[in-house]
């Protein structure tokens, strides 16, 4: 049985979207592109985590996106859903630690190479940031950006949006 421990929340969902119990999904953060490959998440009910597999995960926009479950096909069993969160298993070996642990860490961003060493966090409710020096860099620390976490050798790599970073910091 799966705890609500070990899962990371994703968002609430909040709407029936169409006539085939489609459900719209809405995050407070950026919705990582690792749900849009998942074969199943699971739905909080009664306190307990409820397994369901995806028939399909359509982004609408950074932070919304529509999803469909297999053996729910109509609108009846679509409400019961609704208004119910939202998790992902994420594996032991795959969780990201406190963020003051990644101190030390190397970062690498999949255009610009390595970056640094994290020296610092803020750590801001909504949007975390890590410090990485040389050159005093500040990136968010969010799950949608990070592509890879290898704790073992103290690296992270990011794909960071354009700009975020320039040839002058690296």
């Amino acid at each position: 049985m799966i705890n609500k421990e070990d899962c990371s929340y994703i968002g609430l969902l909040t709407k029936i979207k169409g006539t085939k119990g489609s459900l719209i999904l809405r995050s407070d953060q950026n919705i990582s592109e690792k749900l849009f490959e998942m074969e199943s998440v699971f739905i909080d009910i009664d306190n307990g985590m409820v397994p369901f597999f995806l028939s399909k995960a359509e982004r609408l926009d950074d932070q919304n996106a529509i999803l469909s479950f297999q053996d729910i096909n109509d609108n009846e069993k679509a409400v019961e859903l609704k208004g119910k969160s939202l998790y992902a298993f994420i594996p032991e070996t795959e969780k990201i630690p406190s963020l003051l642990e990644l101190i030390g860490f190397i970062v690498y961003d999949t255009k610009a190479g390595k970056l640094g060493t994290i020296t610092d966090v803020i750590e801001n409710p909504k949007n975390p940031l890590i410090e990485i020096s040389p050159g005093e860099l500040l990136i968010p620390f969010q799950d949608n950006l990070i592509i890879s976490f290898d704790p073992d050798n103290k690296t992270i790599t990011f794909s960071l949006p354009e700009g975020l970073v320039d040839g002058s910091q690296v």
